[in-house]
């Protein structure tokens, strides 16, 4: 029982920093999208010729912005299924959150694995409806 919680509680860490790091990539990637519109609209009179149609300024913020939400959403899924971990607590919120971490190669498939692994342990089960005693 003590090593499922030592487990619970490592894998909750490790969602904290994979969210982390998803949130900082992601939102990094996002702005430089964004951020793609501005050069392109700098483009000199003389050049204009050669410029993009505007749709194009469109569509690069519009992917950059998406990415922006999307990554965001996805970290903070990623850091609430790690609280939720360490608390004990949200069993089957954890279990859904480790299955789709699955889908997020490398890391998140290494994750996700460990931590389907753990969760299905009658153990943890009985940490999470309270039956495993006070947590330490």
């Amino acid at each position: 029982m003590d090593q499922t919680r030592s487990h619970l509680d490592l894998l909750g860490i490790f969602h904290y920093v994979v969210g982390g790091l998803t949130f900082v990539c992601g939102v990094g990637y996002g702005a430089m999208m964004v951020g793609m519109v501005g050069v392109m609209k700098s483009i000199p009179q003389q050049h204009a010729r050669d410029a993009p149609p505007p749709e194009v300024f469109w569509m690069f913020g519009g992917i950059g912005l998406v990415v922006i939400v999307t990554t965001a959403a996805t970290a903070l899924t990623t850091c609430i299924a790690g609280w939720c971990l360490r608390a004990r607590q949200a069993w089957t919120y954890c279990l859904v959150i480790a299955a789709l971490s699955l889908l997020s190669f490398p890391i998140g498939t290494a994750l996700g694995v460990f931590t389907l692994i753990v969760l299905l342990r009658p153990e943890a089960k009985a940490l999470f409806t309270g039956r495993g005693g006070s947590r330490s």
